[in-house]
């Protein structure tokens, strides 16, 4: 479960993702010739990481700014900040503009 990246209410998601990951042998590093071809996962002394593979295959399906049903973002009024002129701030760098002594 997310929160509503406009509302903060519980956002639920149904995942339907099909998962080719491919587990190498101790020693084989992954290669690089095939983008398109399954997620080569290398393994130490024979143990397959496969919570860590679901895991970060999960968090690549997730929608990273889930919204709640008809969540919407209020609408900028243009006219109400045009009237109000920015602050002044002061240049960080006018203590520069004298150079050095």
């Amino acid at each position: 479960m997310q929160s509503c990246v406009v509302t903060l209410e519980p956002v639920t998601q149904a995942l339907d993702e099909a998962v080719d990951l491919r587990f190498l042998p101790s020693g084989k590093e992954p290669s690089d010739e095939d983008p398109d071809g399954p997620d080569e996962i290398p393994t130490e002394r024979g143990v397959m990481e496969l919570g860590e593979a679901l895991a970060e295959q999960l968090s690549l399906a997730l929608d990273p700014y889930p919204r709640a049903p008809g969540a919407t973002l209020p609408a900028l009024d243009a006219a109400e900040e045009a009237d109000e002129p920015a602050p002044k701030r002061p240049n960080p760098f006018a203590v520069l503009k004298g150079g050095k002594p």
